[in-house]
């Protein structure tokens, strides 16, 4: 459960029967799995019987980070990815967040990135594990199939100039608005925690900055919302040509 452990090992948690099934089916190493009452016989092709370790209800109960729903966890190895290697395509679609500091909030950001097909999420300066037992939960398992990376901001100049990306950053007080700008080509949209925004280094490297006009007394939207707004937008456009 522990970031520093799950490092040093090389190893981290999944909860629940469709986030290990997830895991699994995208080519991660499954070493143990402990479970209560049956697995799912859609797990018998996918594990080997060595890996299973049935336990009872009090045991499981200690093992897992979530209280109810679930009756599987897996233990699993790191798989190292590279970004030359994962992002191939001539016109990619990126995300990259920054101050995340919220599980829930960068799992529900891998989950909208999985659901507009983004070629990678990319977690500037993290503050927060990607493997966080409740980074994965929120996700949905979806980390599994999204690249999701920890870089630092120098990476992602790098990688920017590299592909040609053209770089949409929101900004609250930015003039434009995101539905008038073009998201179509080589594409990173950064976003940054609510309750900070980005860093003032994003508006040298931002091709555009936008903002998502807000009309009741909230100053901000939680990030998660912010990157589906804006995102959602990008993937019509780009599918509509």
């Amino acid at each position: 459960r522990k970031s520093s452990v799950r490092k040093k090992m090389m190893q981290f948690l999944v909860e629940g029967e469709r986030e290990v099934e997830r895991a699994l089916l995208q080519g991660y190493e499954l070493l143990e799995i402990f479970f209560v009452g049956e697995l799912p016989k859609s797990f018998d092709s996918l594990i080997t019987a060595d890996s299973k370790q049935p336990v009872n209800q009090e045991v499981f109960e200690k093992l897992v980070v979530r209280a109810t729903g679930v009756n599987c966890i897996g233990i699993f190895r790191y798989r190292s990815r590279s970004l030359k290697n994962v992002i191939t395509s001539e016109n990619p679609c990126l995300i990259a967040v920054e101050g995340v500091e919220k599980p829930g909030n960068l799992g529900a950001v891998v989950r909208t990135a999985d659901a507009i097909g983004a070629d990678a999420v990319l977690v500037i300066d993290a503050m927060i594990d990607i493997y966080n037992p409740n980074v994965i939960r929120a996700s949905l398992g979806t980390i599994f199939s999204v690249p999701t990376f920890s870089l630092g901001f120098d990476d992602v100049i790098e990688l920017i100039r590299s592909r040609g990306l053209k770089v949409v950053s929101t900004w609250p007080l930015a003039e434009k608005r995101y539905a008038d700008v073009d998201f179509k080509g080589p594409l990173l949209m950064a976003f940054g925690a609510e309750d900070t925004g980005l860093g003032d280094r994003w508006r040298s490297i931002s091709d555009n900055c936008v903002a998502i006009p807000m009309r009741g007394l909230a100053d901000s939207l939680n990030l998660s919302v912010a990157m589906g707004v804006v995102a959602f937008e990008a993937i019509r456009q780009r599918i509509n040509g």
